[in-house]
């Protein structure tokens, strides 16, 4: 089974562009690395149609509904196709988590007190992806907001864009501390890592170490794992 590893962070932090400088350095180690969304949006279900919808700037609610709704058909999409062709690699690279635009929505509100109950959405979510499917690593990309806001204001000027896009500079601006600690919790402390992605190309060299360094352990276990359960069926 492939080591499924999930990339999280706030926007501009550096998920889309990790991925394949990731996978550049694992390759070159021998390697073989997916990355689930890019493939699954060249070659996933419908993804002809799901092109047409990408959107990247997000100035109200409904926009941000509709960007939930694109994400989430994504994510599900890169799921699959992570299930489906896992035999064929040897790590998985993932883009967030299906729930971190619960957390998105539930933190603009104006009268969040900076907590995730039990009972919430998010805690459900999670309770509930856990039974279909869980990354065995998640890796959450840590960036000063000061860089942050200097990679927002060029990404606009790239896109000749002047204004736009302000629900992700709302969330730039948000501590996210609390989504931090909930990813921790969820995942444990020996699957949730936490990378400074100031630098793109140090934090691919970072995390490309990690997965070099953890795949050949989780292999492992699995192996003893499945031994175990041969087994117990014999």
């Amino acid at each position: 089974m492939a080591f499924k590893v999930a990339l999280e962070g706030n926007p501009t932090s550096g998920k889309t562009e990790l991925p394949p400088l990731i996978a550049a350095e694992l390759k070159g180690g021998g390697l073989r690395v997916l990355d689930a969304k890019r493939w699954d949006l060249e070659n996933g279900f419908l993804s002809n149609v799901r092109g047409r919808f990408v959107q990247n700037e997000i100035d109200t609610r409904k926009d941000l509904a509709r960007s939930i709704v694109y994400h989430s058909v994504n994510y599900v999409g890169a799921m699959f196709a992570s299930r489906n062709l896992e035999g064929e690699y040897d790590v998985i690279l993932m883009q967030r988590l299906p729930w971190s635009y619960l957390y998105m929505v539930e933190s603009l509100n104006e009268g969040w007190n900076g907590e995730f109950s039990a009972s919430s959405l998010l805690y459900k979510t999670a309770e509930a992806w856990t039974r279909i499917a869980k990354p065995d690593a998640v890796v959450y990309l840590e960036c000063p907001k000061e860089v942050l806001r200097a990679r927002f204001a060029l990404r606009r000027e790239r896109n000749n864009r002047v204004g736009g896009d302000r629900i992700h500079q709302m969330l730039i601006e948000r501590d996210d501390s609390v989504y931090v600690r909930f990813l921790r919790s969820y995942m444990g402390e020996g699957n949730f890592y936490t990378v400074d992605s100031t630098s793109i190309p140090s934090a691919a060299s970072e995390i490309a170490g990690l997965i070099r360094r953890e795949f050949p352990v989780r292999k492992t276990v699995r192996a003893q794992d499945a031994e175990k359960a041969g087994m117990l069926r014999s």
